[in-house]
């Protein structure tokens, strides 16, 4: 019975350590806003408002770090009647962040 309690837990603590979110999807989500030369650099970027929330925990998952907005940009794709509802995001990154390797 306590292996069952253990094992619940631990679910527990790895879903809100992911957000509810697979791994797989927080792995995209983060590939799309960190550098590609260097994971651990700081971010700047920009991501689509309905993926905000999954890259905010994506890189809390991966770097330890707070994702935060900085603007929004709306654009119109030409040729098109859709909009594109962009927000710019900025974190200090795994190297300047508390699990950096500094």
């Amino acid at each position: 019975m306590e292996a069952v309690t253990q094992q619940q837990d631990a679910q527990q603590f790895t879903d809100a350590l992911l957000g509810g979110y697979i791994e797989e999807r927080l792995q995209h989500a983060f590939s799309r806003v960190a550098s590609k030369a260097d994971w651990r650099a700081p971010i700047l970027g920009f991501v689509h408002r309905r993926d905000l929330d999954v890259t905010k925990y994506a890189v809390q998952f991966y770097t330890s770090t707070e994702l935060v907005e900085t603007g929004a940009v709306s654009a119109f794709i030409p040729g098109s009647e859709h909009e594109l509802d962009l927000l710019e995001v900025k974190a200090i990154g795994y190297r300047a962040g508390p699990a950096g390797d500094h």
